[in-house]
């Protein structure tokens, strides 16, 4: 983690990805993020203009200038971090842990029924 406190941008430059756990411990720390749009992950991390930017898949001119702009407001990047570290709660491990719950006790029901 000492490496995304000592952070002030994340960028993701995968064209395909999982649940990227970068972004989730970037979203943690307040860190502002930039990552391309890929089909699953970090959209479903990343809020458009809130806690960083979404670039649409190869759009290289966008993602360069969505990172300098972070990169040149300081203002931007510590509005975005706290939205991100506020957004982070999304995915804690209570809140995933209720879903999970939720989940199992539906499924047991339908078994039931």
């Amino acid at each position: 983690m000492d490496v995304y406190l000592d952070s002030s941008i994340v960028v993701m430059t995968s064209r395909y990805e999982g649940l990227p756990m970068a972004l989730l411990e970037a979203q943690a720390c307040g860190i502002p993020m930039v990552a391309f749009a890929c089909k699953c992950g970090p959209r479903d991390i990343i809020r458009q203009d809130k806690n960083g930017f979404l670039v649409a898949e190869g759009d290289l001119e966008d993602f360069a200038e969505k990172v300098c702009r972070l990169m040149k407001d300081q203002q931007l990047r510590s509005t975005m971090g706290n939205r991100a570290r506020e957004m982070s709660e999304n995915f804690s491990e209570e809140r995933i842990m209720r879903q999970w719950l939720v989940l199992f006790e539906s499924l047991r029901k339908e078994e039931k029924a």
